[in-house]
């Protein structure tokens, strides 16, 4: 079940740091990413609870002393599965668009609000199904629509990004699937802030057993790099405000019907520059619509 979400939580802090948020919510692609559902209209829901008490400099320090972050985010999407295929791959495309509360405070900033995040659109995207292996491949645009303030406590970027990624989830057993997602996040410039974030490299993995025909557990998560420096009015950051992420936890997936797909996973930032240490509970579920 493949999606990109636009709602990254940590991207709150973005009136402190810019460089210290991303576009894409990097760990949410942890179930079956690689595999496209058939022709259809499908559902899919994310609800995001994310804390944090440590935003990171470029050593892994603490820097923000007395930081804490609080986010509550939902993510609805719609994604149609074409009756058409294109270079062998059956064709898709979708929105998405989140909404939730966000709460931040620094010794020397204080804000929370219920906000509406920037929509994500895919034009475009391609699923190939093999025996044992299927591939999800699209282009995202982020849309910077969302509700955005200066010096508040923000979900949306307002900037435009183009996010290709590709997904591949591998069967690998009667009761093993491997599957791994890379996204890579091209950020434009925000118009109210003259801020451009750098490019993100990012790649999210799990590994999931069938315990029995309706459910699985594994464990999932993500490393990140952001390979290009942060920029302000077209002149680079000194220190270049390159972000760093790595996380992993357990995640457990029910089916009920067959159809219904419930999923619960928890996940750990570690190894975390830049940007803010989360810990993050998500919520998803999936259903085919008719």
């Amino acid at each position: 079940m493949s999606f990109s979400l636009m709602m990254m939580a940590s991207a709150s802090v973005a009136s402190a740091s810019e460089g210290g948020g991303s576009i894409y919510p990097f760990g949410v692609e942890t179930i079956l990413p690689g595999y496209m559902p058939p022709p259809g209209w499908h559902y899919f829901n994310y609800t995001a609870f994310v804390t944090s008490d440590r935003f990171n400099g470029e050593d892994g320090e603490s820097v923000v002393p007395e930081f804490e972050f609080t986010g509550l985010v939902n993510a609805a999407r719609i994604v149609r599965v074409w009756d058409r295929k294109v270079l062998g791959g059956q064709l898709a495309s979708g929105a998405t668009v989140p909404v939730g509360r966000v709460e931040l405070a620094t010794p020397a900033f204080r804000d929370s609000r219920f906000t509406i995040g920037d929509p994500t659109i895919i034009p475009v995207a391609l699923g190939w199904h093999g025996r044992e292996v299927h591939v999800w491949a699209s282009l995202d645009i982020g849309v910077p629509s969302g509700s955005y303030e200066v010096g508040r406590a923000n979900l949306s970027r307002n900037a435009w990004v183009i996010e290709p990624n590709v997904a591949v989830t591998w069967f690998a057993g009667p009761d093993v699937v491997v599957s791994a997602k890379a996204v890579y996040n091209h950020n434009f410039e925000n118009s109210e802030t003259d801020y451009n974030s750098g490019e993100e490299l990012g790649v999210e993995f799990a590994a999931d057993w069938s315990v029995r025909p309706d459910l699985a557990i594994g464990v999932g998560g993500f490393v990140l790099e952001q390979v290009s420096d942060d920029e302000q009015a077209g002149v680079r950051i000194s220190s270049g405000n390159r972000a760093r992420a790595k996380a992993i936890g357990p995640q457990v997936r029910w089916s009920p019907d067959g159809r219904l797909q419930l999923i619960a996973k928890f996940q750990q930032d570690f190894d975390v520059r830049n940007r803010s240490e989360n810990q993050t509970l998500w919520l998803q579920f999936y259903t085919p619509l008719g």
